[in-house]
């Protein structure tokens, strides 16, 4: 039996141009290599919480992180945070789902 509606195959050119297709690598990479810098910053920013206000590595973009006030504050109430909006938005999918 032959079927009269529509092709059911999709390819991704459908979905996507090939504009987009040829940018997507390069902001996963760009994403990735902001996310590792903050990790970086935001590390060095609790290390410089228990280390002597003396502490100097000759770097400047190092020792501004040691002596980051904001960082070293904001990142323990970062956690939390996250993890109540991830949790609630995977429980809202669920609802959404099954409704």
């Amino acid at each position: 039996m032959r079927s009269t509606g529509p092709s059911t195959k999709r390819t991704s050119s459908a979905w996507n141009t090939e504009s987009e297709l040829r940018w997507r690598p390069m902001v996963g990479i760009v994403i990735c290599a902001c996310a590792c810098a903050m990790h970086g910053y935001l590390t060095l920013a609790v290390i410089g919480a228990f280390t002597p206000e003396t502490y100097s590595t000759g770097w400047t973009g190092v020792d501004n992180a040691l002596r980051d006030d904001l960082a070293r504050s904001a990142l323990p109430t970062l956690i939390p945070g996250t993890i109540a909006f991830v949790y609630f938005n995977w429980l809202a999918a669920r609802f959404f789902e099954h409704t």
